[in-house]
């Protein structure tokens, strides 16, 4: 199958040559029968290039030799210059990201050495354990505070401590609700689940 788009590329570059070159193209293509070898020529080389490589190469070609035409060799040696170039530029580029970035497990085992003893199971549970302790000496404190409260002429309770459940003639210690509103309610951990 032939490529078109590459025998039109072949096109410009011999339209080119016969511009940029018209008294050495003659020499070089003194008949149909050259040209169409130098055209089956180049399209055998030329197969796998980019459209903006190949004019590239015609290109340095043309600022380094104004008497003379390419031959296809010459534009195929620039070329194989031109992505030898680019494969360097790219792998200097692919080698510098590639420093740049982390992999998600070094990540990981940066952040597990920086966190020094909190990544210690055994120091978790111990903090767990205090903070539990300290959280039930709280309450304690507060059920005790709460227990001293009296009751109100109507349904509801008189709380003396701010802070107890909110619900009518519940006593116990009370957090605040989900919902700040004017009135701030506070409810017990039974409550809690049907009205905080």
């Amino acid at each position: 199958m032939i490529d078109k788009n590459l025998v039109e590329i072949i096109c410009q570059i011999i339209k080119a040559i016969k511009s940029d070159y018209p008294v050495t193209c003659v020499k070089i293509f003194a008949n149909d029968e050259d040209e169409k070898t130098y055209k089956n020529s180049l399209y055998k080389k030329l197969k796998g290039s980019s459209k903006d490589d190949i004019f590239e190469a015609y290109d340095l070609w043309v600022e380094k030799n104004e008497t003379k035409p390419p031959k296809v060799i010459d534009l195929i040696q620039i070329l194989i210059g031109i992505e030898k170039t680019l494969s360097a530029k790219h792998e200097e580029v692919v080698g510098h990201v590639s420093e740049s970035i982390q992999s998600p497990l070094q990540m990981f085992r940066d952040a597990i050495e920086a966190a020094g003893d909190k990544t210690d199971h055994e120091a978790w549970l111990k903090r767990k354990a205090e903070a539990l302790e300290k959280h039930k000496a709280l309450l304690k404190k507060h059920d005790s505070k709460i227990s001293k409260g009296s009751f109100a002429k109507s349904w509801e309770t008189e709380k003396i401590i701010d802070h107890s459940c909110s619900v009518a003639f519940c006593n116990e210690p009370g957090t605040v609700s989900g919902a700040f509103g004017e009135g701030i309610n506070y409810y017990c951990q039974k409550h809690f689940v049907n009205y905080g």
